[in-house]
């Protein structure tokens, strides 16, 4: 009987990879955001920031399963857990700064709309 390393990885493992990834992808939303307030009259900038949010979701999925560490953990076994995680963590990061961030452009709209 031959013994594969991780076949056997319980889901948990995606809890502590979800607040990982989660923390990561928050804090990096958080500086695209504070880069957006500081450039948003500049639309070539604006339109180059957003570009760059659009790819975090890449960075959720590659970067625990494209690297050579988790090659011999099956994915749909952590899966579950690792996307709950990410999204609550993320969640928490970025929620405020980006309701915030609405409001703020709201406002302007309203303000220049009169």
């Amino acid at each position: 009987m031959t013994y594969i390393a991780g076949a056997s990885a319980l889901p948990e493992l995606g809890i502590p990879l979800g607040i990982l990834i989660g923390i990561l992808s928050g804090l990096l939303a958080l500086s695209f955001l504070r880069t957006l307030q500081v450039v948003r009259k500049d639309s070539r900038k604006v339109r180059s920031i957003l570009a760059q949010v659009a790819g975090i979701p890449t960075l959720w999925f590659t970067v625990p399963f494209g690297s050579k560490l988790l090659t011999t953990v099956a994915p749909e076994r952590l899966m579950t857990s690792y996307v709950i995680t990410l999204a609550a963590v993320f969640a928490c990061i970025s929620a405020v700064p980006l309701i915030q961030l609405i409001i703020a452009t709201a406002g302007e709209i309203r303000a220049g709309g009169n």
